[in-house]
């Protein structure tokens, strides 16, 4: 159709039709992608034309009582408005949602949680207590704790008596009981795609408001998928850990219930944490802290009730270890030297002053294991390193000579780069794939010495988000001195992918050896 001062309508991205018969277009080829207000009640089979709302491009729109809330996703907010007035719509508030690409919202039936979704990997489902548009609070963020870290994104939310419905791609449809908004936990879900996790695979549709209580949900692949859905409550486990002495608040403590189901929770700075699962019983909850011994305490969970455990974490001793760093030839001193200790209990790093020496202040009675290195060393490993009151002082660490870097240590590479993204870093890997396939790899190589590596662009999410992008990306090692090698060997592992993008791909990975003035090509 022809609207008047816009121009053809020939496509929009969804539509929404409130109580009152106006059918709201969202993602139009007309006023900047803004929603176009259509009369579809007065004469059915012959809607009509009312108004355009303001010209910002909207993705998906919930409407009720005369209030829009309009996903902006590429300005990455929710908007809200007043709609009485189609000729005079008035902006209320706008809210940024956690991955700034708002691809869905939808209100519960009380009318002051509005939940949104962002359609990134990793990305999350966002409670927001909207009673005060003055004042928009975030109550929560839900991902599904089986596949974090995976890539996995959320599509579209809907609220059905206070339970989300939504379709979450590679997850499949995921139900979540928000009844307490706060405290958002996972109580049902179907799988409809059994590949691999991550990317646009899967469900992208989840429709809960059929009369038989039937759930409609439509996988990309699959096709049409008619489901039976079993509504629970939630059992919340909430409270506050402090430590044991002083009384003060815990940051960061981890709560996990012994579960089949996953499930996984943190202290705030006030202490509190809220967590719970679907299934009831009783179980062992563990509470674990930096710095604190880890506690076991058993609770019994129920559907639909709210269980408080409170929980006071005893604070472990803590030691000073002095050391130095030796070579294994004559025992004199590797300055430079560094020395790195990891447990769960927390990790220590410390530098070798000029004459070898280091020192670790504060370290956690337990077990370590310690690494140490240098450039020009190989490094050195000792798997049950014991911190506590007979721990012998000073640690003498001796290195033996040879070149070797498994990353565990930052031994001095240097990068430069031409390209907008994509620069070598030095970190955990983090996952990305391409059609289910793996891009970044997300994981070091398994018999090295710790997780780390250099890899070119860390940022997660998509494949092409943190890829190599308009130009060149250059690696350096320190300087290897082989005066006195009569026959080196150079070993490394390689991992390169070249797919995706526009067109045919043709990046490519060269590594040379360098003496300063010739190069060599090895790979």
């Amino acid at each position: 159709p022809d609207l008047p001062g816009l121009g053809v309508l020939s496509s929009c991205h969804n539509l929404y039709i409130d109580e009152f018969g106006v059918c709201y277009l969202a993602g139009c080829n007309l006023n900047g992608g803004g929603i176009l207000f259509v009369d579809v009640a007065t004469t059915p089979g012959n809607p009509q034309f009312i108004a355009a709302g303001p010209p910002v491009y909207n993705h998906d729109v919930y409407a009720r009582n005369n209030i829009m809330y309009s996903s902006e996703i590429y300005a990455g907010e929710l908007g809200i408005y007043d709609v009485t007035d189609k000729l005079n719509v008035v902006k209320l508030a706008e809210q940024q949602t956690p991955y700034s690409f708002t691809h869905n919202a939808w209100l519960n039936d009380a009318g002051d949680v509005v939940f949104t979704t962002d359609e990134k990997a990793n990305a999350s489902v966002a409670a927001y207590d909207i009673s005060d548009l003055n004042n928009i609070v975030e109550l929560d963020q839900f991902r599904p704790i089986a596949t974090i870290g995976e890539n996995v994104i959320p599509h579209n939310v809907h609220v059905w008596e206070d339970w989300l419905i939504i379709s979450y791609y590679t997850d499949g449809g995921i139900i979540v009981d928000a009844s307490r908004p706060s405290n958002l936990i996972e109580v049902g879900n179907w799988d409809t795609f059994l590949g691999g996790n991550g990317g646009f695979s899967g469900a992208w549709g989840a429709y809960p408001f059929l009369p038989s209580g039937l759930v409609l949900l439509t996988d990309i692949g699959n096709g049409l998928y008619v489901c039976g859905a079993n509504y629970v409550r939630a059992c919340w486990l909430e409270g506050t850990v402090t430590d044991s002495q002083t009384g003060l608040p815990i940051l960061g403590a981890d709560v996990h219930i012994e579960s089949s189901q996953a499930n996984a929770a943190s202290t705030k700075s006030d202490g509190h944490y809220e967590t719970g699962q679907a299934i009831a019983g009783t179980f062992d909850v563990t509470f674990s802290a930096t710095g604190y011994e880890t506690k076991v305490v058993e609770a019994t969970l129920e559907n639909g009730v709210l269980t408080i455990l409170d929980v006071e974490l005893d604070p472990v001793s803590s030691y000073t270890i002095t050391g130095q760093a030796v070579k294994a030839t004559d025992g004199s001193p590797v300055p430079g030297a560094q020395v790195f200790l990891s447990s769960p209990m927390g990790d220590f790093s410390a530098v070798a002053d000029a004459n070898g020496n280091f020192t670790f202040p504060g370290v956690f009675t337990g077990n370590y294991e310690l690494f140490a290195g240098a450039w020009g060393y190989l490094h050195k490993h000792i798997a049950n390193f014991q911190v506590g009151a007979g721990t012998p002082q000073p640690v003498i660490i001796t290195l033996n000579k040879g070149y070797q870097d498994d990353f565990i240590l930052d031994l001095g590479w240097t990068e430069s780069h031409t390209a907008s993204t994509g620069w070598w870093v030095r970190d955990v890997p983090i996952l990305t794939t391409n059609g289910g396939q793996p891009v970044n790899p997300g994981e070091d190589v398994p018999d090295d010495y710790g997780n780390m590596c250099y890899m070119t662009g860390n940022g997660g999410g998509g494949a092409g988000n943190d890829d190599v992008d308009n130009g060149v990306v250059t690696l350096y090692s320190p300087i290897m001195d082989l005066s006195s090698y009569s026959q080196p060997v150079l070993s490394y592992r390689s991992w390169f992918v070249n797919s995706g993008g526009n067109g045919n791909p043709n990046d490519t990975l060269k590594v040379y050896v360098s003496n300063g003035t010739d190069m060599v090509l090895l790979e």
